[in-house]
């Protein structure tokens, strides 16, 4: 299983700024940030309603925040917010690839 991030601040997320997210979440090596300029980005975002925009105070940035899981053949099978744990996308997961309990 891969996981990836998609920027949302491409001006934010530097190399530096990326490696000390992954390093503080004690993310594994089948993660993956994906960055770039704004303009390659675009496409990605417009694709999967991704939106963020300024949000004033002490955070930067608003923007969408959910999980999508996606099967082998590459569809979107099941959107997760912010609140999934870790039980339920893997029950999910497993149903998914047809390894259910």
């Amino acid at each position: 299983m891969r996981v990836l991030a998609v920027s949302v601040d491409p001006h934010g997320d530097t190399r530096q700024a990326v490696a000390g997210f992954i390093s503080s979440h004690h993310l594994l090596q089948q993660f993956r940030y994906l960055t770039g300029p704004p303009t390659k980005l675009a496409a990605i975002w417009r694709l999967y309603g991704i939106a963020s925009h300024p949000a004033g105070g002490d955070k930067a940035l608003d923007h969408t925040l959910y999980t999508l899981l996606i099967d082998p053949k590459g569809r979107g099978r099941v959107v997760y917010d912010s609140t999934a744990t870790s039980t339920v996308i893997d029950h999910d997961l497993r149903l998914i690839l047809g390894s259910h309990p």
